[in-house]
């Protein structure tokens, strides 16, 4: 399955709320490279979505991507700061 194939099952899923199962998708398109699947990997963590909240994972998901020009990352980064 190709990996725009996998962004559409990972986000039909998210929408259905299988957390769980979306955030494996994105997982594995994160490690493949996908900037956008990196930065909504932290999205889990800052939210808690499938996962316990952390926000020192979220920022190290968003720090990763964000350094590679993925600017939602460097967004949601600026309001983890921010809102302390």
């Amino acid at each position: 399955m190709a990996n725009d194939e996998l962004k559409n099952e990972a986000m039909e899923l998210f929408n259905a709320k299988e957390y769980a199962k979306s955030l494996e998708l994105y997982q594995y398109l994160a490690n493949q490279g996908d900037l956008a699947s990196l930065s909504t990997v932290g999205y889990f963590y800052h939210n808690g979505l499938a996962v316990e909240q952390s926000y020192q994972k979220a920022i190290e998901y968003y720090e990763k991507a964000a350094k590679e020009g993925e600017h939602s990352s460097a967004y949601n980064l600026g309001l983890l700061y921010f809102r302390g």
